[in-house]
């Protein structure tokens, strides 16, 4: 059955989080709220904001919601539109719909996540840069400990960590990289996105 778009309401969100078991890994896509944050700071959950470039993620939105997930709700509207550059005009743009505005809309809900200093904000871009990564890697074990975790060898984990690491294992997978919306944008999308994230260009 197709996946319905919809955003849970907090007390949904307050429910799910309190279901949160010691040492337990999560993902989602969480909207910033003052419940939710005090809400996680008060069970200790060691928060991982991973945020990524929104040109990456227009591009890399509008290729998963046209080709790699024909059970969302948003598939159809992506796969009628006859090219790449069209869809990533409708990723930018956005719906008629309550669930999937413009995009300056849609992100807008995570922005606050970024300074928060209850949680580690981290760029995507430097956790695929090699030149980087181990200094976030150990970012995140000494976030960690501060919270309490107790871990018998750093290092041993440190290297897990690092030989665990593949992003083609993710089933939204495509290219990965950073800095591809250069070449996959047509002028014109890159004009809109300017229009929305000025800041960016």
């Amino acid at each position: 059955p197709p996946v319905n778009m919809h955003l849970r309401n907090q007390k949904k969100i307050n429910r799910l989080i309190e279901k949160i078991a010691p040492g337990e890994i999560l993902g989602s896509h969480l909207h910033f709220s003052q419940q939710t944050e005090e809400q996680l700071e008060s069970l200790n959950v060691l928060h991982l904001f991973i945020h990524r470039d929104p040109r990456d993620v227009i591009v890399s939105e509008a290729h998963y919601l046209a080709e790699m997930a024909p059970w969302n709700s948003l598939h159809k509207y992506f796969k009628r539109r006859p090219d790449k550059q069209k869809r990533i005009e409708l990723a930018i743009k956005g719906l008629n719909l309550p669930y999937y505005p413009a995009a300056r809309i849609r992100f807008a809900h995570y922005l606050e996540w970024v300074n928060k200093k209850s949680c580690l904000s981290m760029k995507y871009e430097d956790l695929i840069n090699p030149k980087k990564l181990d200094l976030e890697l150990n970012k995140i074990i000494t976030a960690y400990q501060k919270k309490g975790g107790s871990l018998e060898s750093p290092k041993r984990i440190f290297k897990q960590m690092k030989q665990s690491i593949n992003p083609k294992n993710s089933h939204t997978f495509h290219k990965g990289g950073s800095g591809r919306w250069v070449t996959e944008m047509n002028d014109n999308n890159k004009e809109l996105m300017k229009e929305q994230f000025p800041e960016l260009f």
